[in-house]
């Protein structure tokens, strides 16, 4: 028992440990992160911040007092009347169409535009614009971008479609918030800073200013933004540089919050936030992009960039263009050399030009111009192939130097490389003009780009009466595709589609759970797990849209599909409120009518419509009315609508093929046939008009 003795005297035949001081905890932020400013961050980041000021980034938004080298003693004289300016302070516009103070300047180069101050806290885009570029390239001078719209028209400056709080603010200042009212259809819209700010690209700073202030290590970086660039210095055989690196920089993903066609899934959210959890950006559908994956409308940078060779190997926007200064690291040459040999590809035996005549930019990175003066190039960087051109209907990079043709150009070409590697099988022809097993070889090929695959399939709705294909495609690592493949089941019957899709209701992806809530509504799994979370991002997305026709539309489908008629009415009743002149919402409105039985009422609807002056030539309420028309019987009377719509938007290739499917149903073969011809010389590039024509026997 003597060692009970031992413990009692508190001694014990073991050395005794040393007494451990307390262990210093890991430096922690306090609070959500907020945003502190760019003169903060300027205190420690000097050269970035000499770097970004006067930067297109720092001027994308200017005060009224601040104007971006405007002459506002200028006037402009159009077909309407006379432009001007009252200098103020603050400047004031005065036109023949309306007038307005105004309260900033939105871009600098090439073109500046004053937001004018409107009813209900609105900030307008003035359609009269300044032309930056120098007076020797035609500019320094006002232009008019719409001439002669009258105030009714959806691309008069006045309209909600120029309504820079929807549409330009998010990606012209830092920590933006809407603050849309809908109660009264008002904006109380609130940001951080005016101009894109450090902020802007790398999130709220008050963490990181924590953080150096604590003089602690373990920085909790501000947002992905931080993933260091690869570095390409593997030489290849063929000339080209490539990375060791086996990551992959989500840096696009940062710049894709504004350099992308997108639509924003929820407010709040900041670059340190995951793109898709964020935004959801277009795929390259048309008539956004031409069939083969060109830019076409205002797509801007990131789609295009998504679908190149350069993204695929792992270069990202900062190997080429300087954060902070937003320019190019060098001349284009310059920028391309980096990994391109210029031996190998700044030659005639590349290019088969003259030394010194082309650019790699001019054949790999075409341009086309936007508001008149804006040239930009396609980011996809392909390799021209006017081939493709003559049978899709595309531009080609040949084209916009030689007058000749593509025909001409695709022959010249062949005779450069009579070996056929011009030609050789690439996704672009695919997507353009592949069947459905070329198709399905693209989309489950994990070298194509995730843009391309995810495009294809959304094209591809035979993909989900597949139960083995689709099981494959919604565990893909690409969010992209899984929306894609989500948004098929559109063509399924509701009680078809849970068993496939209930499970991702809970992605970790906002965007792909928002859309399962989309196509799963009113089925059985609205009691699946994550149904409830689904369903209330989904909500609050298109409530967050509630000053446009677009989000009021979706809130009224998604009440439809629970069985909330009164919902769903209530919905498209604002969407024609909030804007008459959008179509959607009334067709929409006669679409549900007609859902409930009462035919007579959704033709009204049209008929209401119609009445609009902005809408009474519109191909899309026309071809609603022929489709009511022939529900009811009214077949001759449905003609007139259905060609009326199909001349109106002879870009729509659905018009001119339901078109075609009426004249063929009353007897007029070789009418029909006329129409689906006219329609594939237009637009080569889709299929059902050329499966139409050959159904015809052409």
């Amino acid at each position: 028992m003597w060692w009970l003795w031992l413990v009692a005297c508190g001694t014990t035949t073991e050395t005794p440990e040393p007494v451990q001081a307390e262990a210093e905890q890991p430096w922690a932020p306090t609070g959500e992160a907020t945003f502190v400013g760019s003169q903060t961050c300027a205190g420690c980041h000097e050269a970035e911040t000499a770097a970004w000021t006067g930067s297109q980034h720092q001027r994308a938004l200017l005060p009224a007092h601040e104007a971006p080298g405007v002459d506002l003693s200028a006037t402009l004289t159009h077909a309407g009347g006379t432009d001007r300016f009252e200098p103020g302070p603050p400047p004031r516009f005065v036109g023949p169409d309306g007038e307005g103070e105004v309260a900033f300047w939105i871009g600098v180069d090439p073109i500046a535009q004053a937001l004018v101050k409107a009813d209900g806290g609105r900030l307008q885009t003035l359609d009269t614009t300044w032309d930056a570029r120098s007076a020797a390239d035609g500019g320094q001078r006002w232009l008019r971008l719409h001439e002669g719209l009258p105030a009714t028209d959806a691309l008069h400056w006045t309209a909600r479609s120029f309504t820079a709080n929807h549409q330009c603010l998010d990606c012209h200042t830092t920590g933006f918030d809407k603050g849309y009212r809908a109660a009264n259809d008002t904006y109380q819209t609130t940001w951080a800073e005016t101009g894109v700010g450090c902020e802007g690209c790398h999130g709220p700073a008050s963490h990181h200013v924590q953080w150096a202030q604590a003089g602690a290590e373990g920085d909790p970086h501000l947002s992905r933004a931080y993933t260091a660039r690869p570095a390409f210095d593997q030489p290849g055989d063929d000339g080209i540089l490539r990375t060791a690196s086996s990551t992959r920089s989500d840096e696009a993903d940062t710049c894709a919050r504004c350099h992308s066609r997108r639509s924003t899934l929820a407010s709040g959210t900041t670059a340190a936030t995951p793109l898709f959890d964020s935004h959801r950006p277009v795929w390259l559908e048309e008539p956004l992009y031409w069939p083969d994956g060109q830019i076409r409308d205002e797509v801007y940078v990131w789609g295009s960039f998504q679908q190149s060779a350069m993204h695929q190997a792992g270069v990202t926007c900062s190997n080429c263009h300087d954060p902070h200064t937003a320019e190019l690291r060098g001349t284009p040459q310059q920028v391309c050399a980096q990994c391109h040999e210029p031996a190998v590809f700044d030659g005639v035996a590349h290019h088969h030009h003259a030394d010194g005549a082309v650019q790699c930019v001019d054949c790999h990175m075409p341009q086309t111009t936007y508001m008149a003066v804006d040239a930009r190039a396609d980011h996809s960087l392909r390799v021209p192939r006017p081939d493709l051109a003559v049978r899709t209907g595309a531009p080609d990079a040949c084209s916009s130097c030689h007058q000749e043709g593509p025909a001409w150009a695709a022959e010249a070409v062949a005779r450069w490389y009579p070996q056929g590697q011009h030609t050789q099988g690439h996704w672009q022809e695919v997507m353009a003009l592949g069947g459905l097993q070329e198709v399905l070889g693209v989309a489950f090929d994990p070298a194509a780009p995730d843009i391309v695959r995810a495009t294809i399939l959304g094209r591809t709705p035979q993909i989900v009466f597949n139960p083995g294909p689709f099981a494959r495609l919604k565990d893909d690592p690409s969010p992209m595709v899984r929306l894609s493949i989500l948004r098929n089941l559109d063509t399924l019957a509701p009680d078809r589609r849970p068993a496939l899709a209930q499970g991702m209701l809970t992605d970790e992806v906002a965007a792909v759970r928002m859309e399962a809530a989309r196509v799963l509504a009113g089925t059985s799994a609205m009691n699946a797990p994550g149904w409830a979370r689904a369903r209330a991002e989904y909500v609050a997305s298109q409530a967050l849209h509630a000053d446009r026709a677009e989000g009021n539309v979706a809130l009224a489908m998604f009440a439809m599909a629970e069985g909330d008629g009164p919902g769903a009415l209530a919905s498209l009743q604002r969407a024609i409120e909030v804007d008459p002149d959008a179509p959607m919402g009334w067709v929409n409105l006669a679409d549900a009518w007609r859902a409930m039985g009462d035919e007579a009422r959704a033709q009204q609807t049209l008929m209401d419509g119609l009445t609009h002056p902005a809408l009474s030539r519109d191909g899309t309420l026309k071809h609603a009315m022929g489709l009511s028309l022939v529900r009811q019987g009214k077949h001759e009377a449905a003609l007139v609508w259905l060609r009326e719509s199909s001349e109106l938007a002879p870009d729509n290739g659905r018009f001119a093929y339901v078109y075609a499917v009426a004249l063929d149903s009353q007897g007029q073969k070789a009418e029909a046939k006329q129409v689906l011809q006219e329609a594939v010389a237009r637009l080569p590039g889709d299929p059902q008009l050329q499966q139409a024509l050959a159904s015809l026997g052409q």
